[in-house]
């Protein structure tokens, strides 16, 4: 297995390479606009980007609601989104420390893979744009760790609670959430009672939205 201090190195050297190659550019044109919805909710109590303007202008409702949670707490609007994306990416990482231990691969072989998914240029260019991609790799790590358990039980409950709030993170992920039941299913890994439990699920967290 991997050891955590090496572990906890590659995490430092990512922290590293990220702010050296992309740590100058903080925040992306669009976070902007997460940011002026944020404030309106704050300041007025409405989901506007004009005041007084009801809209719906933005592609992820649970990013804004974290933007919002972390700047009523601090207060601060322009640390919040790099500080977010940059936390996602870490978890990443964390979540490949586990993907890769489940592995029979020599320990040199699991170092140089997690290393390769610290370095990867997607993950450490969106790490300081304060958008929500580095929130998207999270899910779609998570949801590989779910199901490499192969646990019927990690499946039905876990696996819906990802896919609830990853939908509300990219939307479109709806695409990635229906090909793998429809695996699920296929293979019998789950029956139509899983399909229907998984489905209530989601619906449950997704629904208040």
């Amino acid at each position: 297995s991997i050891d955590l201090p090496i572990a906890l190195g590659i995490i430092v050297l990512f922290l590293v390479t990220s702010n050296i190659f992309y740590g100058f550019f903080r925040l992306a044109d669009d976070t902007y606009i997460y940011l002026q919805y944020a404030r309106s909710i704050i300041e007025h109590g409405e989901i506007s980007f004009n005041s007084g303007e009801p809209t719906y202008g933005f592609t992820s409702p649970l990013w804004l609601i974290l933007i919002t949670l972390i700047v009523k707490i601090t207060g601060s609007y322009f640390q919040t989104p790099h500080l977010l994306t940059l936390s996602f990416s870490v978890l990443t990482i964390v979540i490949w420390f586990f993907i890769i231990n489940k592995s029979s691969l020599k320990p040199t072989i699991k170092y140089l893979m997690l290393l390769v998914i610290a370095l990867d240029p997607n993950l450490l260019k969106h790490s300081y744009l304060g958008m929500e991609a580095s929130a998207s790799f999270f899910f779609s790590s998570f949801l590989i760790l779910i199901l490499l358990n192969y646990n019927i039980k990690y499946i039905k409950i876990y696996l819906p609670v990802i896919f609830g709030f990853y939908f509300l993170i990219r939307p479109e992920s709806i695409l990635i959430y229906l090909t793998v039941i429809f695996i699920l299913f296929v293979t019998r890994i789950i029956d139509a009672k899983d399909v229907l439990i998984i489905f209530a699920i989601t619906i449950f967290i997704i629904t208040p939205w």
